[in-house]
């Protein structure tokens, strides 16, 4: 795991987070759809990094204080919850789109207190960007560019809608929790390794995302334990339910 040992705490301590919400877990295929925008994305927001002499900061800009870590899951449980409003059309397009803004800058300095996974980090950021495209730059759908990480973040809906589903019927179990988590993990290795093929300059790009392309496509992409911890918390941090799978059951 790449999340410090602050992420290790007991059911005890794991009870003492407050937080509530709902999401979803289809795990059908999702399409990749082709179509034109309406208009041009905005320049992509880069929120400022939280000053490292300052310590772990909450959402304030304010170092983190009390039970720290609960503190930090307490933080990005509430901009993931967050994040699933602004998908669920919360907010008119220029309310949301400032509000979204924020909670970027927000998710930034708590990944960065966790501190979080390159998973983690990654299904989070994601996740902010789909938000950002679908909600409120009017596109109805992604152009046809491939490989992409379009597929997978919405696939991440996907998955919030069926679990808030099936928490609202009193339908979730740990065993349906636990599916979604792993297909989550999927969607977090294959995004986290799009950004590092990003990374290995245009020729090595190229011929790494569309490897990856193809090994996630044909369903044999395996999540390492990073990517399995990500599915596993977004999982508890959507439906309330702090060690549903993260804790060994009594």
């Amino acid at each position: 795991m790449a999340v410090d040992d602050a992420s290790s705490f007991t059911r005890r301590a794991w009870a003492r987070l407050l937080i509530w919400g709902a999401g979803g877990l289809s795990l059908l295929p999702a399409s990749l759809l082709g179509c034109k925008r309406k208009q041009q994305p905005p320049t992509c927001y880069a929120p400022p990094p939280p000053d490292p002499k300052s310590g772990p900061v909450g959402t304030n800009g304010k170092p983190v204080s009390g039970d720290g870590a609960l503190a930090r899951w307490r933080e990005l449980g509430s901009i993931w919850r967050e994040l699933s409003a602004h998908s669920r059309g919360k907010y008119e397009r220029e309310e949301g789109e400032e509000k979204l803004k924020a909670l970027e800058v927000e998710m930034a300095h708590a990944l960065s207190a966790l501190p979080a996974s390159a998973e983690l980090r990654t299904i989070f950021e994601e996740r902010a960007a789909h938000v950002q495209r679908t909600r409120y730059v009017m596109a109805t759908c992604y152009e046809p560019m491939l490989p992409s990480p379009a597929e997978p973040r919405e696939r991440v809906e996907e998955q919030m809608s069926e679990l808030r589903r099936l928490q609202d019927e009193g339908k979730l179990t740990r065993e349906a929790a636990g599916k979604a988590a792993r297909a989550l993990a999927v969607q977090a290795q294959y995004m986290t390794g799009l950004r590092d093929a990003e990374a290995a300059g245009p020729q090595g790009a190229s011929d790494r995302a569309f490897a990856l392309w193809d090994t996630y496509r044909a369903g044999a992409l395996v999540p390492g334990d990073d990517a399995q911890d990500a599915g596993r918390h977004v999982v508890e941090l959507e439906v309330g339910k702090p060690g549903l799978l993260t804790e060994e059951p009594e």
